[in-house]
C-alpha cells in the first residue's frame, strides 16, 4: 500500500516516516548518508488535502444514490480488469482464465507531503487444494524507496495447506526507516520531539496446525534486529526515546518463541464477504536464543465480516486490536504503536508511529459495497480509534479517531482482489492511500 499527500512546497521539507509499504507521512526526510540526517522545512497539505477529500466527498455524495439501483439485480455476468483486457487481445474467455494461481501487479510512483516515492506491489493469490475445502492463501512483496532516503523491502505470507491442515504466517523484512519520536502515552503535539533513524532486519515465521475444524494452534520465531541506529533534531531533550532506552544507541536484539492460537472461518483471506477472524500471540524473547534483553508480549487480532444482503454486495467489516508488552523491558521500536501492528495496517488517517505505548487498543469499522452492477467498481466508507495506554499501566483514557472513504476496482473477480484507493483524515493529519487488496 502507498499513502500520498499534496505535493505542493513552501521551500523545503521535514523528516517523518513510514513503514510496512504504507507512506504516512506530513513532512520529508533526506538521508545524507546512512545513519546521518538533513532537514528541511514543512509542506503546505491543508489545502490539497482539502481539495482532494472535497472532490472524494461530492464523488461519493453522486454515486451513493445509485447503488440501490446498480444492485437492485445484481448481474451473474461480474466483471472485472482482467476479463477487459482479455478481451482487448482476444487471447481468453473469463471462464476459461480460472486459474488457481493469480498474480497481481500494481507499480505506484508518488508521495506523501512532497516526499516523493517509488512503491511496486505484487501480491500472488492461490490455492494449494480444492476451492470448496482449502482456503485462499497470499504472498504480498511490495518493495518501495523515497527520493529522501527511506527503503524497505517487506514479504508477507499468509499460506493454508490442503483441505487447510497447516496455517504458515510470516513476515520478512529489511528496511533503512527514520521515524519520529512522539510522547509515549498521549499525543500532546502534532511535532515530533526528535528522529531516530535505523535499519532493520525482521524474520517472524509461525507454524500452525488444525485441531478442530477452523481452530489452528502453533509456534515459530520471532526475529527483529535494529542497528545503526542515530538520534537527530531534537526538539525535547531527553526525548522520550532517549529516556526509555537510558541513552543508549548499541544494536539490538529481539528474539524468541512466538506460540499462535488462531480461529479462522473466512474462506478469502484478502476480502472476505463473511466469516471471523480471530488470532492471539504471545511473543517470549530470551536472552538464551541472542535477545539483549528478556521480554514479553500479547498480540489479538480479532475480525468479524458481516454480509449485510443475500443478493447484494453489502458487507460490514469490523476490527479490534489489543497489543501489549507482558513482562521486561523491549527496545523502544518493540514498543506497540499505530501502523506498527502485524503486516503495518492500523491507523488510516493518522501519523504514523505517533501513538505509543506500553499497550494499544485499536477499532475499526468499514461498510464495503458496489457501484456498478457487474462488480467492476466499489466504495468503502470506514472510521477508526486508536488508544495508547498512559504509559507503564494498563490505562486507556484517550480515544484519536480518524474517517475516510475509497473507491474498488475489480481486478479479478475470482479472488475478489481490488485495487484500491482510499482518503483518511483526522484532526492532526490525512493522507490518501492506493494499493491492491483490502486493508483488513
Amino acid at each position: 500500500m502507498l499513502a500520498f499527500s499534496n505535493f505542493q512546497r513552501l521551500t523545503h521539507s521535514d523528516p517523518e516516516i513510514q513503514k510496512g509499504g504504507i507512506i504516512h507521512q506530513t513532512n520529508d526526510l533526506h538521508l545524507v548518508k546512512p545513519n546521518k540526517l538533513r532537514y528541511r522545512s514543512r509542506y503546505k497539505v491543508l489545502s490539497g488535502a482539502s481539495r482532494f477529500l472535497g472532490i472524494a466527498g461530492t464523488l461519493l455524495y453522486f454515486l451513493v444514490p445509485m447503488v440501490s439501483k446498480a444492485q437492485d439485480s445484481v448481474s451473474k455476468n461480474q466483471k472485472d480488469v482482467r476479463d477487459f483486457i482479455h478481451s482487448k487481445k482476444h487471447i481468453k474467455t473469463t471462464e476459461d482464465r480460472k486459474s488457481k494461481i493469480v498474480f497481481s501487479f500494481l507499480p505506484s510512483a508518488g508521495g506523501s507531503a512532497g516526499n516523493k516515492a517509488l512503491v511496486t506491489s505484487f501480491v500472488t493469490t492461490f490455492n494449494l487444494g480444492d476451492n470448496d475445502s482449502t482456503k485462499l492463501s497470499y504472498i504480498y512483496f511490495t518493495p518501495w524507496f523515497t527520493f529522501s532516503g527511506q527503503f524497505v523491502f517487506p514479504v508477507r505470507t499468509y499460506v493454508y495447506t490442503k483441505n487447510n491442515k497447516y496455517n504458515f504466517t510470516g513476515e520478512y523484512k529489511y528496511q533503512i526507516y527514520p521515524q519520529d519520536v512522539f510522547q509515549l502515552g498521549k499525543l500532546d503535539s502534532a511535532s515530533p520531539q526528535s528522529i531516530i533513524s535505523y535499519e532493520h532486519f525482521r524474520f517472524h515465521q509461525v507454524t500452525s496446525r488444525s485441531v478442530y475444524k477452523n481452530f489452528f494452534v502453533g509456534a515459530g520465531i520471532n526475529l527483529d534486529y535494529y542497528y545503526h541506529l542515530e538520534e537527530e533534531k531534537k526538539s525535547v531533550s531527553p526525548s522520550d526515546f532517549q529516556t526509555y532506552m537510558k541513552g543508549s544507541y548499541e544494536p539490538f536484539v529481539s528474539n524468541g518463541l512466538a506460540v499462535q492460537f488462531l480461529y479462522d472461518t473466512r474462506q478469502n483471506t484478502l476480502n472476505s464477504k463473511y466469516g471471523t477472524l480471530c488470532r492471539a500471540n504471545f511473543r517470549f524473547n530470551t536472552k538464551w536464543m541472542g535477545s539483549t534483553n528478556k521480554w514479553g508480549s500479547f498480540y489479538l487480532d480479532v475480525r468479524k465480516y458481516i454480509s449485510l444482503s443475500k443478493t447484494k454486495n453489502r458487507v460490514l467489516a469490523l476490527w479490534g486490536l489489543y497489543w501489549t508488552t507482558t513482562y521486561g523491558v523491549s527496545h523502544y521500536l518493540d514498543l506497540p504503536s499505530v501502523g506498527s501492528d502485524i503486516y503495518g495496517r492500523t491507523g488510516r488517517g493518522t501519523q504514523r508511529n505517533s501513538l505509543k505505548s506500553n499497550a494499544l487498543l485499536y477499532l475499526e469499522g468499514e461498510y464495503r459495497f458496489d457501484i456498478t452492477r457487474n462488480g467492476l467498481l466499489g466504495a468503502v466508507f470506514f472510521m477508526n480509534a486508536t488508544a495508547p495506554s498512559t504509559f507503564d499501566t494498563q490505562k486507556f483514557s484517550q480515544w484519536y479517531p480518524a474517517i475516510g472513504s475509497g473507491l474498488r476496482l475489480r481486478w479479478d473477480k475470482n479472488t475478489r482482489t481490488n485495487l484500491t484507493l482510499d482518503a483518511a483524515v483526522s484532526t492532526t493529519y490525512w493522507a490518501w492511500y492506493v494499493g491492491i487488496a483490502e486493508f483488513f
